[in-house]
């Protein structure tokens, strides 16, 4: 995988989850490009990102043919699983919102589902596992 661009504009607090100089919010987009990255070479559209609904949002809408799914992406420097960060009341809205926004897709599911896909950056370089 290639390594997402680096900033050098730094902040101390959130270093611990990211590649160094790279601020909390700098750092999940830089996990959520990696992850947009490996989705599309394992064959999915990206449907859309960032998507903000009334009961909560999804990081990455993604599909294979008609099956979707609504991906939660987790950037973490130091942690070795940052997939356990994921809640369970985060998981439920997230199955609230793509039930929310599966009438809208086209062409229509024929399955749905939630993924979470890890980012570590033990190095400062990010490595995506689903």
């Amino acid at each position: 995988m290639t390594n997402p661009p680096r900033n050098p504009a730094s902040s101390s607090q959130s270093d611990r989850y990211g590649p160094p100089g790279k601020g909390a919010h700098s750092v999940g987009q830089a996990g959520e490009d990696l992850a947009c990255r490996w989705l599309k070479r394992a064959g999915y559209r990206i449907v859309a990102r960032n998507l903000r609904l009334a009961s909560g949002e999804i990081d990455i809408l993604a599909r294979r043919g008609r099956e979707y799914c609504a991906i939660e992406v987790k950037s973490r420097r130091h942690h070795p699983a940052p997939e356990r960060c994921v809640s369970p009341t985060q998981l439920d809205r997230i199955e609230r919102s793509l039930r929310q926004v599966e009438r809208s897709l086209f062409p229509p599911p024929k399955g749905l589902r939630i993924d979470v896909i890890a980012v570590n950056w033990p190095d400062g370089t990010g490595s995506a596992r689903k």
